[in-house]
């Protein structure tokens, strides 16, 4: 299922990279489900750096 144009699996990649490679969403899983959700200090991480 598409929705605003983006297919599951890019949406996937990208949330991962977003959480596991970059450090800028928390994951949380509940159940079967993954939950992306912004730190609470996701601006002080922004301002930091990436990478």
């Amino acid at each position: 299922m598409r929705y605003h144009g983006v297919s599951y699996n890019t949406a996937r990649a990208d949330l991962l990279a977003l959480s596991d490679e970059l450090g800028l969403l928390d994951m949380r899983k509940s159940g079967r489900k993954f939950t992306y959700i912004s730190p609470v200090d996701l601006k002080e991480r922004l301002a930091g750096g990436v990478g």
